[in-house]
């Protein structure tokens, strides 16, 4: 059976149309809505906590220092000088913060300005030099409107907590004259070589004319004693010279002193040193003996015995055999020219006036 148009119409057409007049209301009410409230809102953010009032919580001054009697371009300059270490300290530049605000206190030397000092040192680490500058702000700094009983409980407070994270450290040097250096800065040891540092990690250098510097790191516990010793090792000045002969009781001299017998281990000065060896009935030798820093030298000595000497002409053989013989000459000539002695016949008697038979 044929289904009716209008029936077909009806079951075919309206869950369109019902979702078209629904669109088109949403659509209506969404317009009429202001623009704020059509801005998808986020959770608002629940405020910060409000960070508790210790003494960590000190920050420097931001405003410029009361100026003292001083020229104006000296004030201004100080004020320069203050406002530049504001924002070193804020970007974090302690160490250019410092020199700021110790240059604007060396023009105008207001009280205030220690206490920026002070708590500059204490972002460092400085802890030693904080507590001697921000004493010295709470003794010096009764004229500064901004030191309330608040501030001055807060500071003190603050000097109390780095206080308990010092410990002292005493220092043996050798020499004692030594130089110190901390973290990069001289440390100018009282007499006891006694300072009080910070807990935590230090490099210390140690230097000495004369002397080998040495480095060392070393680390602070709050509240312990520590003692550290440094000996400097003198700067290597000198050689070594081993002295060894080939004859026995050779006797050795460096520079007219003499040294002993060989063999022989010098310890000499670095430069050029004349050496003279000696032995019963062998030539005595002078070298040039010239040592580096460090070196270590061997001088091996061959001991040679003096060359013969030449006879003298009376000292020879044949000298002396013509000598004997012209003694002998001599010694029989003047027997035979002695004067009034005849000399003797040969045959013996005279013949005289005997006649032999003939």
């Amino acid at each position: 059976m044929a289904l009716s148009p209008t029936s077909l119409d009806f079951k075919t057409t309206w869950p369109p149309l019902v979702i078209g007049v629904g669109v088109f209301m949403a659509a209506l009410c969404f317009a009429a809505i202001p623009a704020e409230a059509q801005t998808p809102q986020t959770e608002p953010t629940p405020p910060a906590p409000a960070t508790p009032d210790v003494p960590t919580d000190l920050k420097p001054d931001t405003t410029e220092a009361p100026s003292v009697p001083a020229d104006a371009a000296s004030r201004e300059q100080a004020r320069r000088h203050f406002r530049q270490g504001v924002a070193l300290y804020e970007e974090g530049n302690y160490t250019g913060a410092l020199a700021e605000f110790q240059a604007a206190y060396d023009l105008t030397p207001a009280a205030a300005i220690l206490y920026n000092i002070g708590l500059t040192h204490k972002a460092l680490y400085r802890y030693p030099e904080a507590i001697g500058t921000l004493e010295r702000y709470l003794a010096e700094g009764s004229g500064d409107p901004k030191l309330t009983a608040d501030r001055r409980s807060k500071i003190q407070q603050l000097v109390a907590e780095m206080n308990s994270l010092l410990a002292p450290t005493t220092f043996v040097l050798f020499p004692p004259d030594a130089r110190m250096v901390i973290d990069g800065r001289e440390l100018l040891l009282p007499a006891d070589n006694t300072a009080l540092l910070a807990a935590g990690t230090h490099a210390a250098t140690v230097t000495a004319e004369g002397h080998l510097p040495e480095r060392r790191e070393f680390s602070v516990v709050a509240g312990s004693p520590l003692t550290l010793e440094f000996r400097l090792e003198p700067v290597p000045r000198t050689g070594i010279l081993q002295v060894r002969s080939s004859q026995p009781n050779t006797q050795i001299a460096v520079d007219g002193d003499p040294q002993g017998m060989a063999p022989l281990k010098l310890e000499l000065f670095a430069g050029g040193h004349q050496l003279e060896a000696r032995a019963l009935g062998y030539e005595t030798q002078r070298h040039e003996i010239v040592l580096a820093v460090g070196q270590e030298r061997v001088l091996d000595l061959e001991m040679r015995l003096p060359p013969a000497e030449p006879r003298p002409f009376y000292g020879k053989w044949w000298f002396w055999t013509s000598v004997g013989a012209a003694v002998a000459a001599g010694t029989v000539a003047a027997f035979v020219f002695r004067p009034g002695i005849e000399p003797a016949y040969v045959g013996g008697l005279d013949p005289g006036g005997t006649q032999v038979d003939r």
